[in-house]
């Protein structure tokens, strides 16, 4: 699923998870994801490191958006466009499955 395929109104009721073929780890203040079938490494910043960290368990849309609005006081709108667009990312090279 491509990030133009992902849009807010279509994802309301899915969830999204990290998929089981990567590990991760800290490296200062990056998180490193290695993709275990192709070997590559992807880094994200604290926030997406963030998001990793609450999709190793099936999240929904809006129980993402809601822990960061919390917690880096952003607005809804710029956080639920900004979390899609990682989505899309990690959905793109098969970092996360989206049920």
């Amino acid at each position: 699923m491509n990030q133009a395929e992902l849009n807010i109104t279509d994802l309301r009721d899915r969830s999204f998870a990290a998929a089981g073929d990567q590990v991760s780890n800290v490296l200062g203040d990056e998180k490193i994801i290695l993709d275990m079938k192709s070997g590559e490494y992807f880094g994200m910043n604290p926030v997406g490191a963030d998001i990793w960290d609450y999709i190793q368990q099936p999240r929904k849309l809006d129980e993402i958006v809601a822990i960061l609005m919390d917690k880096y006081g952003i607005d809804q709108e710029r956080c639920e466009t900004d979390v899609l667009a990682l989505l899309a990312e990690l959905s793109d090279v098969g970092l996360i499955e989206i049920t």
